[in-house]
């Protein structure tokens, strides 16, 4: 009866949402050969100029060397954070690289909100760059040319339509003795700027209604711990973990002492214990900054002092 009940609310879930699976089925007909773009015609022009950068060309033996994947939007269109929420899609990214490199994911800056339909979406309308991390091993010799070759895939929206793009990229690293930056290093130093910085500190939620079934809407609460002297503006939580909540649902944020908590409509996860990642966003709006965490289930006591 539990998975009947489940299975009845998954259901209901998408019959709300049918504007998504209408949104989701149009990407899938734009996968088809012949057919790369939504709404557009088949070789028109890119919504999204896309270049990869590399902090440095010359990386030391055993070194890190940061790469971007800078992405400028046209005007009116927007790119996507890893979890596009409601009705969009990251970017996808599969790395060719040669023997003793290995690439970290990659990471995102801090995303805006965007509400159209009643549907909630994280995105970028903006300039905004991808790093992702790539790790030399040390005995590779100085002077050895490393080809690194990437295929980045993404969507692109605008007010009505969306399509999907891609391109192939190509950067040429020499192994150097010491390793050496890159001219572009105060452009790197603005894009890690943008990213999230990581919660050093447990994070837990509770889901609660659980155990009423399908018939009660589920309710979920993080408890984030964030100073009180940090002056978080109207902060606003996106969930990178898919289906854990519903992205379009109210947010109710309140205070007690160094923590923060937020509370929200749960999503219809299998599993309401597995660990949820996620980001904070607070600030000011043209300037936003990010705490990164990933939650733990546990204890989460109740509300305190409303702020949103």
């Amino acid at each position: 009866m539990a998975g009947m009940n489940h299975r009845i609310s998954k259901i209901a879930y998408w019959m709300r949402c049918a504007g998504i699976a209408l949104f989701l089925l149009t990407i899938l007909w734009a996968a088809v050969p012949g057919h790369a773009q939504i709404g557009g015609a088949v070789g028109g022009p890119k919504r999204v100029a896309a270049n990869m950068i590399a902090e440095s060309t010359t990386p030391a033996p055993g070194a890190t060397v940061t790469v971007a994947l800078s992405m400028n939007p046209s005007p009116g269109w927007h790119g996507y954070w890893v979890n596009g929420g409601d009705a969009g899609l990251g970017t996808e990214i599969v790395w060719t690289l040669p023997t003793g490199v290995t690439a970290g994911p990659l990471r995102y800056p801090v995303p805006g909100m965007l509400v159209m339909s009643g549907l909630m979406n994280h995105v970028y309308d903006h300039p905004y760059a991808l790093l992702a991390d790539l790790q030399v091993a040390p005995d590779i010799a100085p002077g050895t040319v490393l080809p690194i070759k990437a295929r980045a895939d993404w969507l692109v929206c605008d007010d009505k339509v969306c399509q999907r793009e891609g391109q192939d990229f190509y950067l040429r690293l020499v192994v150097g003795a010491t390793g050496s930056v890159a001219p572009s290093q105060p452009q790197f130093e603005s894009w890690r700027a943008a990213l999230p910085q990581p919660i050093n500190a447990p994070v837990h939620f509770a889901v609660q209604g659980a155990e009423q079934g399908a018939a009660k809407e589920k309710r979920i609460r993080f408890v984030l711990p964030v100073p009180a002297a940090l002056n978080v503006g109207e902060p606003h939580l996106f969930v990178e973990t898919k289906d854990a909540v519903m992205p379009a649902a109210a947010q109710s944020m309140s205070r007690s002492g160094d923590t923060l908590i937020v509370e929200t409509v749960a999503g219809n996860r299998d599993d309401d214990r597995a660990p949820i990642s996620g980001m904070l966003r607070y600030g000011p709006a043209d300037h936003p900054r990010g705490l990164s965490w990933t939650a733990q289930p546990g204890t989460v006591g109740e509300p305190g002092v409303p702020i949103k």
